[in-house]
């Protein structure tokens, strides 16, 4: 059921028609300029500015034989409570439009879907008929995504290859230097150039333009056709294109950072994988667990003697670091273990390893530490292991 309407209440539509009958009956009235008239037929700020001076006209003393004077006035005061009262009325609306597009903006899942809504969020935000996003890089314009109503296509033409030049687009620079949104003329001029959905939007009828900011740069402009019929003043209505300007620009400025942190999160993880398996590479050891008889392979030695009282006959062929990796190796230890006691890197002790291996004349490190305890069977000249 729809909400009871109080007595006095005129919709929009009742309104204009009272305007008009109003402008009509102050034209036949002596005591009003015609010029202060003409603007109750116009847009709404010609409106308010028109009520403004007939109401200070008619303020005055009527001149003589005046008799309508008084309720012309009452009129004037009557109509003029009721525009107020709309234009409050529709300046509520529109911020609960701006605020509902932004929200549905910082709801979306990545960058190209927030690029793709925000012409039509901004086009349902403000009533107007087109919206066109372009992108601003290395000094250079570039169409983005627009918004014709009524369109399947939101896409529009393509610029020329690379972006058109900014130097060629003053209205565009200069409003990039102010750094707020500006209410602009049609504009006139050759923009073969360009693409149809620009030159539609900027050539038939006033329009909007808002600079889109990240930190102090700007990235993009947003440009809107101005709506028709709003009984939002022009200020107010710059004002609110500017807020939703500002709003989109952090939202993009936090997909961008989000897009940064998950390719530097795929980069990590890539880069720990592929440590992962160089370190797995390189823990080419037997697992001496078992033979030793300890719970961990990188707990201290059972017998739990300094590394000087462990000792080989094949210490003098050994340098002093090799003998310090052999003596480690003979108590467990892997390669990150003894990397990390001699403060070396995992690949330089398998550098020793292969080393004491070839002076040993091993062929793995099980035969190796045989050998350096002197268990295995070291006859032969050429160094190799005999066969039992």
């Amino acid at each position: 059921m729809a909400a009871a309407r109080h007595p006095g209440y005129r919709s929009v539509r009742e309104l204009r028609a009272d305007l008009l009958n109003l402008a009509d009956r102050l034209a036949d009235l002596g005591d009003v300029e015609p010029n202060s008239v003409h603007g109750l037929r116009k847009g709404p700020g010609e409106v308010t500015e028109s009520l403004g001076l007939v109401l200070d006209q008619l303020s005055r003393p009527p001149a003589d034989g005046q008799h309508d004077h008084e309720q012309a006035l009452l009129e004037v005061i009557d109509v003029l409570e009721h525009w107020a009262h709309h234009r409050v009325r529709a300046l509520a609306i529109l911020d609960g439009a701006v605020a509902a597009a932004l929200e549905t903006l910082n709801g979306c899942r990545d960058r190209s879907e927030l690029v793709e809504l925000v012409c039509p969020e901004a086009a349902r935000a403000f009533g107007c008929d087109m919206a066109l996003l372009a992108h601003l890089s290395a000094g250079t314009w570039s169409p983005g995504p627009g918004h014709p109503r009524g369109s399947r296509s939101s896409q529009p033409d393509t610029a020329p290859s690379g972006g058109t030049p900014l130097a060629g687009l003053p209205v565009e620079s200069e409003v990039i230097r102010e750094g707020g949104a500006v209410a602009l003329e049609a504009r006139s001029g050759d923009f073969e150039e360009l693409p149809e959905a620009f030159r539609q939007l900027t050539t038939s009828a006033p329009y909007i333009m808002a600079p889109i900011l990240i930190g102090p740069d700007t990235v993009a402009l947003l440009y809107l056709t101005w709506p028709s019929r709003s009984m939002v003043p022009p200020d107010e209505h710059r004002e609110r294109v500017q807020r939703f300007a500002s709003g989109f620009g952090l939202i993009l400025e936090r997909e961008l950072l989000y897009d940064r942190f998950r390719s530097q999160r795929k980069t990590m993880r890539a880069t720990m994988g592929a440590m992962e398996r160089i370190m797995s590479s390189l823990d080419t050891g037997v697992d001496l667990v078992r033979l030793a008889g300890r719970s961990h392979a990188d707990t201290v030695s059972a017998i739990d003697l300094p590394l000087n009282e462990l000792s080989s006959s094949w210490d003098k062929s050994l340098t002093k670091r090799e003998r310090d990796v052999m003596r480690l190796l003979v108590l467990g230890h892997d390669n990150p273990a003894i990397a990390a006691q001699l403060a070396v890197t995992p690949s330089t002790v398998k550098t020793h390893v292969r080393h004491a291996m070839r002076k040993l004349g091993a062929v793995n490190r099980t035969e190796l530490i045989a050998r350096y305890q002197g268990v295995a069977d070291t006859s032969g000249s050429s160094g190799r292991r005999v066969q039992r």
